[in-house]
């Protein structure tokens, strides 16, 4: 039996029963909407459950829109929501039919960003500092 190439998908959620993906990576979709549903996922996880509310819409930008039938753009259907939100059945993850693996798992902040931080914090009571000193020396 043949293996298929792994595909990239996003976790959106899971429970005893189902585990929610998303997949940014559909040929067919613009990147900027990808990088759209992406924060959305971070900032609205419920979304993406919309199996579970037939018949909601969720405004994800200007002209975004997903609703259970589908991810529209300026009023025009780009793919099918089972296309973009993919829920496996836990059973075939715990069965090893669908395999989740090698997540990498983003906590906290980026080493960048410690690092601004590290030099900018020290700098900004210095220059504090030197202007209260400046200020009480007058």
């Amino acid at each position: 039996m043949a293996e298929s190439a792994p595909q990239i998908r996003y976790f959106v959620a899971g429970d005893s029963e189902m585990v929610t993906l998303l997949n940014v990576f559909d040929p067919s979709l613009p990147p900027d909407v990808g990088k759209l549903l992406r924060r959305a996922v971070v900032e609205h996880p419920g979304y993406f459950r919309v199996s579970q509310s037939p018949g909601a819409t969720f405004v994800l930008g200007k002209q975004v829109v997903l609703r259970s039938t589908g991810l529209f753009v300026a009023d025009q259907k780009i793919a099918d929501y089972n296309q973009i939100v993919e829920e496996v059945p836990r059973v075939d993850v715990e069965n090893g039919v669908v395999f989740i693996g090698k997540a990498r798992v983003r906590k906290g902040m980026t080493t960048s960003r410690k690092k601004l931080l590290a030099i900018g914090i020290p700098v900004l009571a210095f220059w504090v500092f030197t202007l209260v000193m400046g200020h009480l020396a007058r």
